[in-house]
């Protein structure tokens, strides 16, 4: 059984994107890899591209017409 509590202090989580934030924690440094700044869901940045499946590629592939 724990005996004593955690021990907090403050912390610095550093995202991949260059931003740094900071926080109480009982580690130092946390390093992360997507943050409110990067994330496709708070940068409403969504992929756009449709992807092909493989009917697409296969009437692509023989020249085939819809």
């Amino acid at each position: 059984m724990k005996t004593e509590n955690i021990k907090m202090q403050k912390s610095t989580m550093k995202c991949s994107c260059g931003a740094e934030f900071d926080t109480l924690s009982n580690k130092d440094v946390h390093n992360i890899e997507t943050c409110n700044l990067c994330h496709p869901f708070y940068t409403n940045k969504v992929g756009t591209h449709k992807k092909t499946g493989a009917v697409e590629k296969f009437n692509k592939r023989y020249n085939i017409e819809d």
